[in-house]
């Protein structure tokens, strides 16, 4: 989880962005956490093929293309 300062692009003011990546299953499960918290939250889901770095790693199956230009 990490926490970020921003401005609003309207009202210009200040609001704090809460980044976090989650597991595809437990997305419904943190939605209801978060309107029972905060019901005008603003949330957004991205699809997210693959995270690395400290503490968290998640890889979901890749489909894999294989280029041959110039080979015949």
């Amino acid at each position: 989880m990490t926490y970020l300062q921003a401005e609003g692009g309207y009202q210009h003011d200040q609001k704090q962005v809460i980044y976090l990546v989650v597991q595809p299953r437990k997305i419904p499960q943190l939605k209801q956490l978060i309107k029972a918290i905060d019901e005008r939250a603003f949330v957004t889901v991205l699809d997210t093929h693959e995270v690395v770095g400290e503490g968290f790693s998640y890889q979901r199956k890749r489909y894999h293309v294989n280029w041959q230009h110039g080979k015949e």
